[in-house]
């Protein structure tokens, strides 16, 4: 089973899975994985099973382990 993480400041961490053969829990991450990009600032990236991270993401990726999303932060 896959995983989306959304790091999300008013929500918290919300995680939603998936299963590539089942097209309706594909179309449920889909639409979490739009809804967090259209808040701006946000990024993702793909890991692995194992938590090695990847790459940067900006479409979904229903074959990935895991995508996490969080905001962009601002340091200074």
């Amino acid at each position: 089973m896959s995983k989306l993480r959304i790091m999300d400041p008013q929500a918290g961490d919300v995680t939603v899975e998936w299963e590539v053969e089942k097209e309706e829990t594909v179309s449920a991450a889909r639409a979490a994985f739009d809804k967090a990009k259209s808040q701006p600032g946000t990024v993702f990236y793909k890991m692995n099973a194992k938590g090695n991270i990847g790459t940067v993401i900006r479409e979904f990726d229903p074959q990935a382990d895991v995508i996490v999303s969080h905001p962009m932060v601002v340091g200074g």
